[in-house]
């Protein structure tokens, strides 16, 4: 069926006629105009689809640059508290000597004490 895009009432009965020159041309510029703004909306969507897609690589690289920050923040804390951890195990292991010492002298003095 033919459909008129006019607001004139249609003359024709609702059987399947040729169209007319003047209907041919208005199914084209309808056609013409379909595809020009399809080929509209692909661009509109193509510019989107490409908008999205950087703003997605954008917030990729500043999530990974603040996890890196971060990161290497841990990382370098984690290097301090074992340079602490070694030096508290040699102060450790040197008052360990120490009260060894001042034992065995305690010891010698308690000795000498009983004799």
């Amino acid at each position: 069926l033919y459909y008129r895009m006019s607001s004139e009432p249609s003359t024709r009965s609702s059987t399947t006629a040729p169209p007319t020159a003047s209907q041919s041309l208005s199914l084209l510029d309808l056609k013409k105009q379909h595809q020009t703004n399809m080929a509209v909306l692909r661009n509109n969507a193509y510019k989107a689809h490409v908008k999205l897609v950087n703003s997605s690589s954008n917030a990729a690289v500043v999530a990974a640059r603040d996890s890196n920050a971060a990161l290497a923040e841990v990382f370098q804390n984690e290097q301090q508290l074992e340079a602490q951890i070694k030096e508290l195990a040699a102060q450790t292991e040197h008052f360990r000597k120490r009260m060894g010492q001042w034992s065995q002298h305690f010891l010698k003095l308690n000795q000498a004490m009983k004799e």
